[in-house]
C-alpha cells in the first residue's frame, strides 16, 4: 500500500526560519569518503503475493551478477530512491495495516556494498521529496501538520538547516547549485514551480503552473537554459531557467517532456512521439505507428531516444529514433511491454514487471538489448518479484533511469 504523502500536508503555522547550524552544534565524526562504484544495475523490487509487501534493493554488475542486496526496506517504501556521488538515499515507510499507522525513516547506503552510512528515524519524507547535491541531501518533510524543507549532510546525516514551508513541496530536483520544486496546497489552485538558492536559503524565482489541480504534475526536467514540466491540464510548460519567465505553453496533446540537444521530446495522448522546438514549443517532427503507444520511459543517449511500444497483449516493440529528426533507427518485436528502458553505451536495459492475472508466475525481468540492432542478448530473472524501479550507474558516477532524479 502506497501512502499519498502529499495529501497529508496542511497550511504551516508560522513563518519563522529555523537555522540550527547558526547555533553552536556538536561536530559529527563523518564516515570515510565513499567513492563512485564501477558500473551498476540497480533495481528495487517487492513481493506481490503477500501483504504487507516486502521490499528489497539489489545491485547487479553489468554482466547481471548480484553485487549486493538489502532485504530490510520498509514494507511500503514505494517506487523511489535517488543516487548521488556514491550514495543511495531512500525514503521509507512502514505501514501497519492492523492499526492503520505508519513509521518513517530516511537512510543512506553505500553504493559499493549496500552498507548503511546513516539512518534518520521518525522522518516522514514527502512523496517525490528527495534531491541531492554531492554533499547535501534535501528533503521535503512532513512533521505533524507542518511541512519543512531540510538539508542534511550527505555523508553523516547531520542536519544543516530547515525552513518551514507554507505549502506542500514535491518533485525536488537539484542541479548546478539550484534546487527546483513544485509548491502547492492539495486540491487548491495556485501551484508554482520554484527555483531555490540553498546557500542563501531563499527563492531565486517562482512561477505559476497554470492549473488548479496539482497532484498529477509531472516531474521537473531541465536543459541548460530551461525548466520543463507538465501541469495537471496536460500541457507542457517551458520556463527560462535564469528568470522563471514563461517561454511557452504547449498543446495538451503532448506531455512528459525530455530535453536533448536542440529538441524537446514529448509523448502524445494517441501514441505519438514528437520533437518540439525548445525556443517556441512548435512541433518539428512527429512519429507514430498505427496502434502503437509508448509504454516505457524515454531513454536518451547518443542523439537517440529508445522506448518500448505497446500494441496489444501479444504485440510489443522496442523502438529507437533519431532525437533530432524523428527518423526511425530500428523497431523490432519483443516478447513483453517494458515499463522502463535505460540505454547506456552499446546496450539497452529493458525492465519487465510482473503480469497481473497471468497464469505464469509474476516474475520481474531485465532484458539486455544490443543498441546497434535491437537484438536481445541475455537477461536477469528475479523470481516472485515486482520490479519497481531500474537505474544504471555508470563507471563515471552518472545515473541513468529513474534513480537519478
Amino acid at each position: 500500500m502506497r501512502i499519498p504523502f502529499y495529501l497529508l500536508a496542511a497550511l504551516l503555522l508560522g513563518s519563522s526560519c529555523s537555522r540550527p547550524d547558526d547555533e553552536p552544534q556538536p561536530t559529527p565524526t563523518p564516515p570515510p569518503p565513499v567513492s563512485d562504484p564501477a558500473a551498476l544495475i540497480v533495481v528495487q523490487t517487492r513481493h506481490t503475493t503477500q501483504h504487507p509487501f516486502t521490499h528489497r534493493l539489489t545491485a547487479y554488475t553489468p554482466q547481471g551478477s548480484v553485487l549486493w542486496q538489502r532485504n530490510d526496506l520498509y514494507n511500503a517504501t514505494g517506487h523511489r530512491y535517488i543516487y548521488r556521488n556514491g550514495i543511495f538515499f531512500l525514503g521509507e515507510t512502514n505501514w501497519d495495516q492492523a492499526s492503520s499507522t505508519a513509521a518513517f525513516r530516511v537512510r543512506a547506503l553505500r553504493a559499493t556494498d549496500g552498507s548503511p552510512l546513516w539512518t534518520l528515524n521518525n522522518v516522514q519524507a514527502q512523496y517525490a521529496g528527495l534531491a541531492a547535491s554531492d554533499s547535501i541531501l534535501y528533503l521535503a518533510v512532513i512533521q505533524g501538520n507542518a511541512t519543512s524543507l531540510r538539508a542534511y549532510h550527505a555523508q553523516s546525516g547531520a542536519l544543516r538547516w530547515q525552513l518551514p514551508q507554507p505549502r506542500s513541496i514535491a518533485h525536488l530536483r537539484f542541479d548546478n547549485g539550484t534546487l527546483y520544486y513544485v509548491s502547492f496546497q492539495p486540491l487548491n489552485a495556485g501551484a508554482t514551480v520554484v527555483a531555490f538558492d540553498p546557500v542563501a536559503r531563499q527563492e531565486r524565482w517562482s512561477a505559476p503552473l497554470g492549473s488548479a489541480v496539482t497532484n498529477f504534475v509531472s516531474g521537473i526536467r531541465l536543459s541548460a537554459d530551461a525548466v520543463y514540466l507538465t501541469n495537471a491540464a496536460g500541457a507542457v510548460r517551458a520556463y527560462d531557467r535564469a528568470t522563471g519567465a514563461l517561454r511557452w505553453t504547449g498543446s495538451a496533446a503532448f506531455n512528459d517532456p525530455h530535453a536533448m540537444g536542440n529538441t524537446v521530446l514529448v509523448r502524445g495522448s494517441q501514441g505519438a512521439v514528437a520533437g518540439l522546438d525548445p525556443a517556441t514549443g512548435a512541433t518539428r517532427w512527429t512519429w507514430q505507428q498505427s496502434g502503437g503507444t509508448p509504454a516505457s520511459t524515454f531513454s536518451l543517449a547518443d542523439g537517440t531516444v529508445t522506448f518500448s511500444e505497446y500494441v496489444s497483449q501479444t504485440q510489443h516493440y522496442l523502438t529507437r529514433l533519431d532525437a533530432g529528426t524523428g527518423t526511425l533507427r530500428w523497431r523490432y518485436p519483443v516478447p513483453d511491454a517494458y515499463m522502463e528502458v535505460v540505454a547506456n553505451g552499446d546496450r539497452a536495459y529493458a525492465l519487465r514487471t510482473f503480469i497481473s492475472g497471468s497464469s505464469a508466475p509474476p516474475f520481474g525481468k531485465i532484458v539486455f538489448y544490443d543498441l546497434a540492432n535491437g537484438r536481445a542478448s541475455d537477461s536477469v530473472l528475479i523470481n516472485d518479484q515486482e520490479i519497481a524501479q531500474l537505474s544504471v550507474v555508470t563507471a563515471s558516477g552518472a545515473v541513468l533511469g529513474s534513480g537519478g532524479w
